[in-house]
């Protein structure tokens, strides 16, 4: 039986260089990968398409599918993922209290961008919150106001922590406190 040689052939971002030493029984093959690394693979993962690079490959895939606006790291990007869990996923604690009751995130806040835009359009900035209007309100443009949070100092130790909310919209100067 004739040896099958693959030097010089590519598959995916590997280009076979010469023969390696055997894994087992099985024949490999020292292979250069784009990136410069090599590495030793054997045929069958070549030939079937197993093995597409050195390694490179997933974990260009991995920083491509989570950066996508390179903001999860700020409190905006935290607020809308809040938002739309209790809204969306009934597996969370707060389902119930939100998207159970009819709660919903309005369509084009699905997507983040969308949402970021008419935030910092309406006079968010970091360090502001956002909240609804009308609590019994849908998460949509028209019920939604940023505002900042400031701690009553003598209830700090109170758990949860409460809030009076100074809003930035006129008409909405101060949110009544929930307790």
């Amino acid at each position: 039986m004739q040896k099958l040689d693959l030097t010089g052939q590519t598959f995916g971002r590997l280009t076979v260089i010469s023969p390696a030493q055997n894994k087992g029984k099985k024949t490999a093959w020292l292979c250069l990968c784009s990136c410069g690394n090599e590495k030793i693979i054997r045929t069958s993962a070549l030939t079937r398409g197993l093995t597409k690079s050195c390694g490179c490959i997933n974990h260009d895939n991995l920083l491509n599918r989570n950066i996508k606006h390179n903001l999860s790291h700020f409190r905006i990007y935290r607020i809308w993922e809040c938002i739309k869990t209790r809204c969306i996923n009934q597996n969370t604690n707060y389902y119930k209290h939100y998207g159970k009751r009819g709660i919903k995130l309005c369509d084009a806040w699905l997507n983040f961008e969308n949402f970021k835009n008419w935030a910092f359009s309406n006079g968010y900035s970091e360090g502001l919150t956002i909240d609804r209007i009308d609590v019994n309100g849908n998460y949509e443009p028209s019920n939604l106001f940023p505002y900042l949070l400031v701690r009553k100092p003598h209830l700090r130790h109170s758990f949860p922590p409460p809030f009076v909310a100074i809003a930035l919209r006129l008409g909405l100067a101060i949110r009544p406190d929930s307790s």
